[in-house]
């Protein structure tokens, strides 16, 4: 079976990031990784800030952030890691005693992807994981196969766009595009873009007759 292989050896060669003061929740997850495969790459940090060093030391696939720390605590490690363009893709899941809704809110609201209870359930450490690192390859491959799109499209000597529905010039656009309109595209209004000389009467003349085809489409 291809999927259950693939899931099984999801961890393989992964590089997690495990955040916490506390040498013993360090060892626990540590344990439970290597179970489940022995090729797992752990790296270790104390504190928010260490963890921030980490990230610019070995780019971790993803990482598990104990909230209460010294120095600098989990929540703000989190925001500073996603306000970073590097780091922003880094799944953080956060390891956590804290019972009230309020903490976990605070913990997602600094765009923490997920959030665990101590004491760390197994079966449930690994499910998450595994979602999470499932999730960031499919991103991944889904970003590649952007910039393959976006290169070719970049090398087509024709003006070529997408327009949605609402009439907003979508990406990717061809450099071709840019030329012929004057400039960047992206995220206007398609009738802005083509008929900007155009008087203001005719342009809107122009939007009542694309609005009436859109109604009979339908």
């Amino acid at each position: 079976n291809v999927i259950g292989i693939y899931v099984d050896q999801i961890f393989l060669n992964k590089k997690i990031l495990v955040v916490d003061d506390e040498e013993k929740n360090i060892q626990l997850i540590g344990s439970i990784l290597k179970k489940h495969e022995k090729k797992v790459k752990i790296f270790v940090a104390s504190d928010g800030k260490e963890a921030i060093e980490r990230c610019y030391s070995f780019m971790p696939d993803i990482i598990l952030m104990d909230i209460n720390m010294p120095k600098m605590d989990g929540i703000e490690a989190c925001k500073k890691i996603k306000e970073s363009d590097l780091f922003k893709h880094i799944p953080v899941i956060f390891l956590t005693a804290e019972a009230s809704i309020e903490g976990k809110l605070k913990a997602l609201r600094s765009q923490g992807n997920d959030y665990i209870n101590k004491p760390v359930h197994e079966e449930e450490l690994i499910l998450r994981l595994k979602i999470h690192l499932s999730l960031k390859i499919n991103q991944e491959n889904l970003r590649n196969q952007l910039i393959q799109i976006n290169n070719m499209i970049d090398n087509m000597e024709q003006s070529f766009f997408w327009v949605s529905e609402g009439g907003l010039i979508m990406g990717p656009t061809s450099k071709k595009s840019e030329r012929v309109f004057g400039g960047e595209i992206e995220n206007k209004n398609i009738f802005e873009t083509i008929f900007k000389n155009f008087e203001k009467e005719k342009k809107d003349k122009i939007i009542d007759l694309y609005k009436s085809f859109k109604e009979v489409k339908k």
